[in-house]
């Protein structure tokens, strides 16, 4: 019996030893690289935000300093402001990636693991984040040394700014990828190995369809927008021409856009006015019109395009010579103000608009009288309807009614020179000697140095001698002689001596 025992217990075989635990390294590594990848993309975005090259620099790296550190548009002055954003977002990143992997134990093996993951995390991080602030600043410097010579240079420069967004976007993939690699390796088990191989024909395909999505409806649109905006200082210029192949970029990169065919079809509207040919301006014209036209097909519902397209075939009339196809064009005019005012019923500027037309292109006075109505009757506190009803009752002889409306204007904007001139030349046709020297002297005190201010104080001395005050008319001719141009001093000389005359009492 005890032999039997002890040959049993022979017979038995030690139990294997535990397999040894994975590494202490290993369980915090991938979770620092993981969140190292990410604390860099957050670096790189602000490098994106913040790095300008307003310094026209040529180094990279002195372009990243100068960009966190310096205010160009201040004079150069320094400013760490930027510099502190980048240093704390790094700092903070890596304690608060840090804290978490303490908390949950990661750092419990080996004493002096939760400071080596503080400097992987530090290091990694602005290392990413570094790298696309390089390349970012290498980009902007390659821009420096072109020569735009001709419009395809220029517009080579349009896409390569616009194309920094697509280096953002290819950073956010890169990111993606590299972050689902680390997490994908860190994982203690892997996935088995799928049975249909579709699982990864249909993961490529979506990957594919999500990319394509993204570059219509979100990277291509931004940079259509990155592209109109610089030919804003084109448009600002009167370089017409070069403005409007921006337009035209833009147009092509967000075709259904409406607000870009706005702004082509001014620029070109402006380029038209400029030409003296009249052959190539009305070429321009009629490629004004077809711009607008598509703009409103987009948008029907924009009262904008209505309105422009009114105020495009008002312009071209005043080109043409043809009586007849001047009142076409007007026709057309008043078609598309129809149409703008339907839109927008209570826009006060677009009545007032088509009123003008009405009575200055049309020469319809009961047009006129309808839709200035209407403008005073939605907004009455528009002094430009006043303005025009001033200057409508004029021409009809309403000299009356033409002070009254100028007056209302008044009212609204007090500190205006040229309505207090209208309305004083207005007071002399009505021969109301002192409300006219009441208006011109408000004109003189808000536009003492007007260049035509000679001829109201030669207006005011003939006034106040007109009244009978000598004193106040001599000293007004004076200073009409003193600023008056020299081919009128012979004139001013006469009216000074006539007022002298008058002034001394007669023997």
């Amino acid at each position: 019996m005890k032999g039997d025992g002890k040959r049993r217990r022979k017979r038995r075989k030690p139990a294997p030893a535990p397999a040894p635990a994975a590494s202490a390294l290993t369980d915090w590594l991938w979770s620092v690289l993981a969140a190292a990848v990410i604390g860099g993309f957050v670096l790189g975005t602000l490098s994106f935000d913040f790095v300008t090259n307003a310094e026209r620099l040529t180094r990279p790296l002195t372009i990243v300093w100068r960009a966190l550190t310096v205010l160009p548009a201040q004079g150069s002055r320094s400013s760490y402001g930027a510099l502190m954003i980048f240093a704390l977002t790094w700092l903070m990143g890596a304690i608060l990636f840090t804290s978490e992997l303490a908390k949950g134990g990661a750092f419990r093996a080996h004493k002096g693991d939760g400071m080596l993951a503080v400097v992987l995390y530090l290091l990694i991080s602005l290392t990413v984040g570094l790298v696309f602030a390089l390349v970012l600043a290498s980009r902007q410097a390659s821009l420096v040394g072109i020569q735009a010579q001709t419009m395809a240079d220029v517009l080579s420069v349009a896409d390569r700014v616009a194309g920094f967004l697509a280096v953002y976007y290819w950073f956010i993939i890169v990111v993606l990828v590299v972050g689902g690699v680390v997490l994908f390796l860190g994982t203690q088990r892997r996935p088995q190995q799928s049975a249909y191989p579709g699982g990864a024909i249909a993961f490529v395909l979506l990957a594919v369809l999500a990319g394509a999505t993204a570059v219509v409806t979100n990277l291509t649109p931004i940079q259509a927008d990155i592209v109109y905006k610089q030919a804003d200082p084109y448009d600002r210029g009167k370089q017409w021409l070069v403005a409007i192949e921006h337009y035209k970029h833009a147009i092509e990169l967000a075709p259904r856009e409406d607000f870009y065919y706005l702004y082509l079809g001014r620029a070109l509207l402006e380029y038209a006015s400029s030409l003296e040919d009249p052959t190539y301006r009305d070429s321009a014209m009629r490629e004004t019109e077809g711009v607008l036209i598509q703009a409103r097909e987009i948008n029907p519902l924009n009262t904008d395009h209505s309105a422009n397209l009114a105020r495009m075939y008002r312009r071209w009339a005043d080109f043409v010579s043809e009586e007849e196809t001047r009142q076409a064009l007007l026709q057309l005019s008043s078609e598309n103000y129809v149409m703008a005012t339907s839109l927008s019923p209570q826009n006060a500027i677009l009545w007032n608009e088509w009123a003008m037309l009405y009575f200055y292109g049309l020469g319809d006075v009961a047009g006129y009288e309808r839709t200035l109505r209407e403008s005073l009757e939605i907004d009455p506190g528009f002094d430009q309807t006043w303005l025009v009803c001033g200057d409508v009752n004029r021409q009809q002889g309403k000299l009356e009614e033409a002070a009254h409306c100028y007056e209302e204007a008044l009212k609204l904007k007090p500190r205006a020179p040229q309505v207090w001139r209208m309305v004083g030349d207005t007071y002399i046709a009505l021969q109301q000697w002192e409300d006219a020297i009441d208006a011109l002297t408000q004109t003189v005190e808000l536009e003492p140095n007007a260049s035509d201010i000679w001829n109201i104080h030669n207006v005011l001395a003939r006034l106040y001698s007109q009244i009978g005050q000598q004193e106040q008319a001599l000293f007004y001719a004076q200073m009409a002689l003193q600023r008056a141009p020299e081919d009128q001093q012979a004139m001013l000389q006469e009216l000074v001596a006539q007022i002298q005359i008058l002034e001394t009492p007669s023997p």
